[in-house]
């Protein structure tokens, strides 16, 4: 099921998902419960060959917190029709504005979230005084066409991890949110911290496929070896 579908609620029953009728025979297990993230609920699926789109009942969506109506990919797994993904991007220094929720970040953050669509996802911004322990929710700022909203939504199924410089990474209650989301919720943090160049570069020159592609490249040169690089290659970085 790699093909994205609008995602879309309705009033009209309860309990209820409606899938298009080609989903009948990609089905190979019975489906008894609906889930988002890490929020699950049971349901009944029913199949209709004029529909294109996903149909949830209002209850399910309550239920499962579902932000709003969007593109989403489909999979099934252990008797579970689950719908997303939902991304978290975790960073720092947001601020009181509702134009300019992460401050002079807002606008590279809003790139982020655009294609959020295009891809079949959900996607917000979020800090650690947005999580909700006791809920297991997070009231996240989503981005859309007119604009941000922040909205409750439950842990998501991944972090992307944009704190904006190592000063912050490594203040103690950032690595604790960190190690919380990973060791007690286990959610996958996808770019887990500032690397260090000089050990990427190490590690780039034992690959024979990265190798060749390589600038020559020093640590701490001389003013020797920087005399003789500038006469090399005129500029130097």
């Amino acid at each position: 099921m790699n093909q994205s579908l609008k995602l879309r609620k309705t009033e009209q029953t309860t309990g209820i998902v409606e899938l298009p009728g080609h989903y009948r025979q990609q089905m190979t297990e019975r489906i008894n419960w609906l889930a988002f993230s890490t929020r699950r609920t049971p349901c009944r699926v029913v199949f209709s060959d004029s529909r294109e789109d996903i149909l949830v009942s209002e209850d399910l969506w309550e239920a499962l917190r579902l932000p709003y109506e969007e593109n989403v990919h489909l999979f099934c797994k252990d008797n579970t029709l689950h719908v997303g993904p939902l991304i978290g991007i975790f960073t720092a220094g947001f601020t009181d504005y509702s134009l300019r929720p992460i401050g002079e970040r807002t606008q590279f953050f809003a790139k982020f979230l655009s294609v959020a669509d295009q891809v079949g996802a959900f996607c917000f911004v979020f800090g650690r005084h947005h999580i909700n322990w006791e809920e297991g929710t997070m009231n996240g700022f989503f981005y859309r066409g007119d604009g941000w909203q922040q909205i409750k939504v439950p842990f998501p199924d991944v972090i992307y991890d944009r704190l904006p410089n190592r000063r912050t990474e490594r203040l103690i209650r950032f690595q604790s949110v960190k190690r919380q989301l990973q060791d007690d919720y286990l959610i996958p943090w996808f770019n887990p911290g500032f690397f260090d160049k000089w050990h990427m570069h190490e590690l780039l020159q034992t690959d024979d496929r990265a190798f060749p592609y390589l600038p020559e490249t020093f640590s701490n040169p001389s003013l020797d070896t920087l005399e003789r690089m500038l006469d090399t290659f005129n500029r130097i970085y």
